[in-house]
């Protein structure tokens, strides 16, 4: 213990309670010539505050001039040790209020003696060397939006289209949904044999949100082949089926969609009727 170095630290500005706490604690295993080294967890465990802050203190102590930092390491052992503290308190701070004491006989005698005061701790540790304090800053990771991606055998201005409509209705683009998607127009496209460009032209037709290939399929049902022949000449198909369509359009791809469909409807009406004339005959 350096009774100077303690009556030196007590008249100091630090500027702040707990790092004045951690120079006096210094000062107090410090010899006269200002050496000491104790281990960060000491330092804590006696001032009642985290290593943490021991360690901040400490650097900004450094950084004020009243003391300087010597780093130790065992390279036989493969260990590192506690710091080597060289207290500078009369070099310490540009506003330090520095009282000079000298502590002659009768003072230091009255306490034990010249060799009275104990030596420094020495204490072996695993602390870290020179260990960057801003190791433990966050690092701000940017979030990485999903995008879907284009079939290639759909065109840009569709793609376009369905993103356009899928954003009004504040659907949700992630991997998940799109992977359902996918899956629904597969079982679309099996079911009726229809291109990719015929079934995303509907779907941004009906402005779906989503697609289930149910959706798909109950509108665009197959032909059957169990007509009567009297019915022949009512499901004949309409002229419009015979109009050309600009298939290379989202228009034009709506245009044959809606042709289509109505030849389903003029056939599906004509085996009704053809029913309910077959049962009126019947009755007589």
């Amino acid at each position: 213990m350096s009774f100077k170095l303690v009556a030196q630290v007590m008249d100091l500005k630090v500027g702040s309670p707990l790092r004045k706490i951690i120079l006096i604690k210094l000062a107090d295993q410090a010899s006269d010539e200002g050496l000491c080294w104790p281990s960060y967890d000491t330092i804590a465990k006696t001032c009642e505050i985290s290593k943490r802050s021991v360690i901040t203190h400490i650097q900004k102590l450094e950084e004020q001039g009243f003391l300087r930092i010597e780093k130790r390491y065992n390279k036989d052992a493969g260990k590192n040790f506690s710091n080597r503290y060289h207290l500078t308190l009369s070099r310490g701070g540009a506003n330090a209020a520095l009282v000079q004491m000298s502590v002659k006989g009768g003072a230091r005698d009255s306490l034990g003696g010249a060799n009275a005061a104990p030596e420094p701790t020495n204490e072996p540790t695993n602390e870290p060397i020179n260990k960057d304090t801003t190791q433990n800053k966050k690092v701000d990771k940017k979030e990485v939006k999903f995008q879907p991606v284009k079939p290639e055998q759909v065109s840009d201005q569709v793609w376009n289209d369905l993103l356009a409509v899928r954003k009004t209705k504040r659907a949700v683009e992630s991997q998940t949904a799109w992977t359902r998607i996918n899956n629904s127009i597969d079982k679309a496209q099996k079911a009726t044999g229809h291109t990719l460009e015929d079934i995303y032209s509907y779907w941004v037709k009906r402005s779906w949100a989503g697609f289930e290939h149910q959706w798909y399929i109950d509108a665009h049902p197959q032909p059957t082949n169990n007509i009567q022949g009297a019915t022949n000449a009512n499901t004949q198909p309409s002229n419009r089926q015979h109009q050309q369509f600009d298939t290379n359009t989202t228009a034009g791809y709506a245009a044959k969609l809606d042709a289509d469909a109505d030849a389903y409807y003029a056939e599906q009406a004509a085996i009704a009727q053809q029913a309910a004339y077959g049962s009126t005959e019947n009755a007589f």
